[in-house]
């Protein structure tokens, strides 16, 4: 298995500074306001009901749903909770692309 080359902390600083809400709107995934958070659906089991909130002012989303799955993180984890562990090269490829998302 190739190694990945090691990232440069400017690299590690934009990517742990892309908003969650920018990777859902930038997916296409649902989102509704909320008060100063945002609704959307855990990437972990995508329900047909909201049940995970994105706080507006940092970005960190958290599951709330029925099956306690208890999905936490930014926007790499987010990410991540979609495609799996085999996506995270992807990801962490695709993310400074992200922090140009307005």
């Amino acid at each position: 298995m190739a190694t990945m080359p090691k990232l440069s902390q400017s690299t590690l600083d934009m990517i742990e500074n892309i908003h969650t809400y920018d990777v859902v709107t930038r997916l296409g995934h649902w989102s509704k306001r909320s008060g100063q958070s945002i609704q959307v659906r855990c990437p972990n089991h995508y329900e047909k009901t909201p049940d995970t909130y994105i706080k507006s002012s940092s970005g960190v989303f958290t599951c709330f749903g029925g099956r306690g799955c208890g999905a936490q993180g930014r926007a790499l984890q987010y990410y991540a909770c979609l495609f799996g562990a085999p996506g995270i090269r992807k990801c962490i490829s695709w993310m400074p692309y992200m922090a140009y998302v307005s």
